[in-house]
């Protein structure tokens, strides 16, 4: 496999707890051209993370077969999770290996074939999303503006109305990403929801942090969960220092932090694992491709 033909797809599953359906899906996704590199699973999200790294036609094949298996594995009536979410497989994203000259056409590309085939094969809507959805809208639409917005003010790409277990998914092509979690010693999910609005982006936080606060059950403790959309400019060094300033200023101390999936050794920031919450060496995608 040539590194200029590596691509790689993170299908985002809204199940978590169920480890058997969880094989299942992720067994599903076995195709030639592409490997799984991880799957990262967490029950109070109710929800998996799937990193796989291929051909971008395997990855299509590889996609289709994983969301298949989930549609018929999993029925949102009866999903419990905090993680916000509109449908059994949440969000198919396609991008670039970190660091890689890989063109970014060839992600939207396979992002809109599998959209369309979601739909004609599985009767499942879909929604694209950043670069994949200025194929058919006059911006660049965001995981949450279509959340927000899924079959209200915005009808879906591909489809109608919602599958009547499976949802939506929402199926889009983007830069690289870093899900990053921070936990706090502490029950107050208020806490956990302040501190996210503080750091985000939009809140006039740092740079390309998407934050929100929940509360952890497993755990009984708050967490604050980011996605690190821009994590060359902020990465996962100054999105912990961020959280532990507010945290400081709101009198609580954080327990911990956690990787969600896989990361580019460049968003640590050179910074050791004890120095950002991690009480184990993260997986980083290098390692993970040699």
């Amino acid at each position: 496999m040539g590194t200029r033909d590596l691509y790689l797809s993170i299908p985002n599953i809204s199940e978590g707890r169920r480890f058997e359906v969880i094989e299942r899906i992720a067994k599903a996704s076995e195709v030639s051209g592409a490997s799984l590199l991880d799957v990262h699973s967490d029950g109070d999200h109710n929800r998996s993370v799937l990193t796989l790294a291929g051909t971008i036609d395997s990855l299509v094949t590889s996609t289709l077969q994983m969301t298949q298996e989930a549609v018929a594995s999993i029925d949102l009536h009866s999903h419990e999770g905090v993680h916000p979410r509109i449908g059994a497989v949440d969000v198919i994203p396609f991008t670039t290996v970190p660091g890689r000259s890989n063109d970014l056409g060839q992600a939207i590309e396979a992002a809109t074939i599998t959209a369309r085939r979601i739909w004609e094969e599985l009767a499942v809507p879909c929604f694209l999303y950043e670069l994949a959805a200025l194929k058919r809208h006059a911006e660049a639409l965001s995981l949450p503006q279509i959340r927000r917005n899924a079959f209200e003010l915005l009808a879906p790409d591909f489809g109608d109305a919602p599958h009547p277990t499976a949802g939506a998914t929402t199926v889009g092509a983007r830069n690289s990403l870093v899900a990053y979690n921070v936990f706090l010693e502490s029950e107050d999910e208020s806490l956990a929801r302040t501190i996210a609005r503080r750091v985000r982006s939009s809140s006039g936080g740092l740079p390309g942090i998407r934050a929100l606060g929940f509360y952890m059950t497993s755990r009984r403790q708050g967490q604050v969960s980011m996605n690190l959309i821009d994590p060359e400019t902020t990465g996962i060094g100054a999105a912990y220092d961020a959280v532990a300033k507010e945290a400081k200023s709101l009198g609580v101390k954080i327990s911990g932090a956690e990787l969600v999936g896989t990361c580019a050794r460049s968003a640590l920031e050179g910074r050791v694992p004890e120095s950002i919450g991690l009480t184990e060496p993260p997986r980083l995608l290098e390692d993970l491709l040699a």
